[in-house]
């Protein structure tokens, strides 16, 4: 259906570019057929998206038996509809994320020293053929974040259950140099005792007296109250108090003493 509606719309904006050669290849009305899709909610749709603004999102893996295909004709809508650049911006996500051969050397590089494991599956996101197993075999110290056991899990391995994000604190940058705190929402069930790996990291360094540069100070809440404060007993002729902007917050270092402190 999104293929359908793709063809449609660039038949009724005249599209013409980059994508036309795999436009030209789509039959809007077999593969509406092939459905069995309203036709009248499709038409009504195309002419939402010819006359407004928007931003196309794949529905999820239950959206569609095909996920690659779903993602392709997510990407070729929002081409079609001119969301590339305005809706849709690419080169803002997060550049932290190392590709698989980085990861394998890494974990290469770590035999008989110690290696942490946050969040993912190691076995699982190589094929055997890659020699991961044996990677993390050899290493002296496997340190894996998780709540349960995993292919990537070595019999030599250390498991440290840090729980579920409504149970700790964390961190998140969305956009490179974007940095946001998870706040915890409910106390760990059961009574257990849980520290976010970020908290378990801080401790290590704590322990081994290693600590971070130091961070230059910047604005915090309590100087944008003082400032609003102060603005409000001058004299203004206008009713509206133009509010400080409130400084971006570095990501924490190793000196903090946790994330609650942060």
């Amino acid at each position: 259906v999104a293929f359908a509606v793709a063809k449609k719309l660039a038949d009724k904006k005249g599209y013409n570019g980059a994508a036309s050669t795999m436009l030209n290849a789509i039959n809007a009305d077999e593969l509406l057929g092939a459905s069995g899709a309203n036709t009248a909610l499709v038409d009504q749709l195309v002419e939402e998206l010819s006359a407004h603004g928007s931003v196309v999102l794949p529905g999820g893996i239950e959206a569609s038996g095909n996920g690659a295909d779903l993602a392709v004709a997510t990407l070729l809508l929002n081409e079609v509809a001119g969301n590339i650049g305005k809706s849709v911006l690419y080169g803002n996500e997060s550049a932290n994320a190392a590709s698989s051969q980085e990861v394998l050397e890494a974990v290469k590089a770590a035999k008989g020293g110690t290696l942490f494991v946050d969040g993912v599956d190691l076995s699982y996101g190589f094929n055997e053929k890659s020699g991961i197993k044996e990677a993390l075999a050899g290493v002296s110290n496997l340190i894996v974040f998780a709540n349960e056991l995993n292919d990537g899990v070595t019999e030599n391995a250390l498991v440290l259950p840090v729980g579920t994000s409504v149970e700790k604190w964390g961190d998140h940058e969305s956009k490179s140099g974007i940095h946001s705190i998870s706040q915890a929402a409910m106390k760990p069930v059961n009574g257990n005792v849980i520290m976010s790996a970020e908290d378990i990291l801080l401790k290590v360094a704590s322990n081994n007296n290693i600590s971070a540069a130091p961070v230059a100070p910047i604005q915090t809440e309590d100087a944008v109250e003082e400032s609003i404060e102060n603005a409000s007993s001058e004299s203004i002729e206008s009713d509206e108090v133009q509010q400080p902007i409130l400084a971006a917050a570095p990501a924490p270092g190793l000196d903090s003493a946790n994330f609650f402190t942060y």
